[in-house]
């Protein structure tokens, strides 16, 4: 890929919201000014539906924002099509690590080797020869739909990413130089709209994930059945909940949802620690990514809930990555949880992050 081109462009094509940023090739740390933002929200729907509303938002973006044909365009793909695993092999020949990693892809990818776009990267090498390796996916349709949808507009797609990696990609550049152990880990919760992904890792690249079946979307339900109000209202509700007549009473109505939201953390913390007992794993800070992050009440409900599992690693939401200061009515400040997707993947393709798959057919 060049990396001579005026900008990058990050897409990311979500399941209730269409993003994207622009940014300067060559800036490893930006101003808020060097950034370019595009948001437009819509009802939560399938990438794979026939009548799903990313053209519309795509052909806003496109009449509001040139693309030129010098700029890289990279595309973010949400967390229900994609996939990742990591297993760790004994010392083994490149080909046998491609036959070990064809034959997991045929295993382990749910909706099926013959239905993605996959592939693998060693994210981690011991010094007895014995390596990690990360296996990615995604749906082939999705892809296809994305490519179709730029090709509409005469652009063309140099890369491809999932949501889950993109976001590794931001949190291992954020935190390079917060760990310096083989044993020091940081953990992300990305919370989407119909699942919530734990992904954790280190500076050696050393990375396990995680999905729970629990997101945003599950909020908004839980308001609809316990207020009695439909989805419209509901999701209005839940966005502006802090807002509200009786905070007290919205909170409520969410509350089984943030409880089985952090059950489910915690389970799978307990597994990742259990999995890397022998190496002493700790687990040093946590990020909270997505716009379900920003949620009244989640950030602390998971810090009371998960204090214990994390021995008091802070909780905070996603660093932002300016070289400034921002104060808290800057809109990249409160928004950045929510574009981290798009950041991580514009991260990779300027070189700075430690996942560097392509999932371009």
């Amino acid at each position: 890929m060049d990396l001579n081109n005026q900008f990058v462009w990050a897409l990311y094509f979500g399941a209730s919201v269409f993003e994207a940023i622009r940014w300067p090739k060559g800036h490893k740390k930006l101003a808020i000014d060097d950034i370019v933002t595009f948001h437009e929200r819509y009802g939560h729907y399938d990438l794979l539906a026939d009548d799903d509303p990313t053209g519309s938002a795509f052909s806003t973006f496109v009449s509001e924002h040139k693309i030129n044909d010098s700029d890289t365009v990279a595309v973010c793909l949400p967390a229900d099509t994609g996939f990742a695993r990591f297993l760790r092999l004994p010392p083994l020949t490149d080909s046998e690590i491609a036959e070990v990693m064809a034959n997991e892809a045929v295993a382990e990818i749910p909706f099926g080797e013959q239905n993605s776009i996959w592939t693998y990267q060693t994210t981690h090498k011991s010094l007895n020869q014995e390596t990690e390796q990360g296996l990615f996916a995604a749906k082939r349709k999705a892809i296809q739909r994305c490519l179709d949808l730029l090709s509409e507009f005469g652009l063309k797609t140099d890369l491809i990413q999932i949501k889950s990696m993109a976001l590794w990609n931001l949190a291992f550049w954020n935190t390079q130089a917060h760990t310096n152990s083989e044993n020091e880990f940081t953990a992300i919760i990305s919370m989407a709209t119909k699942s919530t992904d734990l992904i954790i890792g280190n500076n050696c690249s050393r990375l396990w994930c995680h999905r729970i079946p629990i997101g945003g979307a599950d909020f908004t339900e839980a308001l609809q059945k316990n207020l009695k109000l439909t989805s419209a209202k509901a999701e209005d509700l839940k966005r502006g909940a802090v807002s509200a007549a009786d905070p007290k009473t919205v909170f409520q109505a969410m509350r089984p949802i943030y409880g089985k939201l952090a059950d489910g953390l915690e389970e799978a913390l307990l597994q990742f620690l259990k999995a890397y007992e022998h190496k002493s794993a700790n687990i040093k800070m946590v990020f909270l990514s997505g716009g379900p992050a920003r949620l009244p009440g989640v950030k602390n409900f998971l810090i009371g809930h998960l204090n214990g599992v994390l021995s008091g690693a802070p909780i905070c939401l996603i660093e932002t990555i300016f070289n400034e200061k921002c104060d808290e009515r800057d809109p990249y400040q409160k928004d950045f949880p929510s574009f981290a997707a798009c950041y991580g993947t514009a991260i990779q393709v300027a070189g700075y992050g430690a996942i560097n798959t392509n999932l371009m057919p």
